[in-house]
């Protein structure tokens, strides 16, 4: 991993296993039952995600690490790359040696499987794909977070309090909904790593937040399907979709109080 910095096998592997006492613990097994039971009633979506549960837990993980974390760059960007990078290694890792399907075995999981369809049940078996769900979600949060942190500090909002306004910004995940047919559209309009600062709007209060403009928002909408969008913001874990539960420990991660977002977007 010398491409970003260097994690050490133990950090990994510490990192991997509390992932599957998550996966294994009362929470998991919840989710693990009720993603079952969505799977079987045709939402074939449901069905990864506890793996990508897994794969985002053992990252941040990682990356909290004190040996990772004292490493990481300032850059919301960097961070990202970093983090996804890690989570490119899980995702590898778990196809390739068996984790998901094991894991998935003896499960309710293991019940849905037989309602689904061979692709879709050994898509638990290819890297590309579940790497590109484990790591879609870093993308998205980057894109915002860098976008509010930039509209903050123009404000001339403290960097200590930033972090906390970004994390209660919810209506950001509209971002997830975007289609991957306008994928490059909304790239374009949105700009790239981060929102443009023109597109998003403050709303100053005892609970400041940031959002997108009424116009980003149409936008955002027109540009969103039903089945579309980042899979993370369409799986269902426990009442929420995925990256709704992740949202808070995402912006956390990938935006400390000395964060920056200046890398020029394109």
């Amino acid at each position: 991993m010398s491409e970003h910095i260097a994690i050490s096998k133990q950090a990994l592997q510490e990192g991997l296993g509390y992932a599957i006492e998550q996966f294994a613990g009362d929470e998991g097994r919840e989710i693990n039952d009720q993603s079952a039971r969505l799977a079987m009633h045709g939402d074939v979506q449901a069905f990864y995600a506890p793996a990508v549960r897994l794969t985002i837990d053992a990252t941040l993980r990682v990356m909290r690490n004190p040996e990772v974390a004292s490493r990481l760059s300032p850059e919301i960007a960097a961070r990202r790359s970093s983090s996804t990078f890690v989570a490119e290694h899980f995702a590898t890792r778990c196809t390739e040696g068996g984790i998901y399907a094991a894991l998935y075995g003896g499960t309710p999981l293991a019940t849905a499987a037989e309602t689904l369809s061979l692709n879709d049940v050994e898509s638990l078996l290819y890297p590309t794909y579940m790497v590109s769900l484990a790591s879609a979600p870093f993308y998205d949060v980057q894109k915002v977070s860098g976008g509010a942190h930039n509209v903050l500090r123009k404000a001339g909002i403290p960097a200590a309090e930033r972090t906390a306004i970004i994390a209660r910004s919810t209506g950001l995940l509209a971002i997830s909904g975007v289609s991957k047919a306008y994928g490059d559209t909304a790239d374009r309009y949105l700009q790239w790593p981060y929102v443009h600062q023109r597109h998003l709007e403050l709303h100053n209060g005892k609970a400041a937040t940031v959002s997108f403009t009424k116009t980003a928002q149409q936008r955002l909408h027109n540009w969103s399907l039903p089945d579309g969008g980042c899979p993370a913001g369409r799986m269902n874990t426990g009442g929420k979709m995925l990256l709704q539960n992740y949202w808070e420990q995402m912006v956390e991660l990938l935006v400390p109080e000395d964060a920056t977002a200046n890398t020029t977007p394109s």
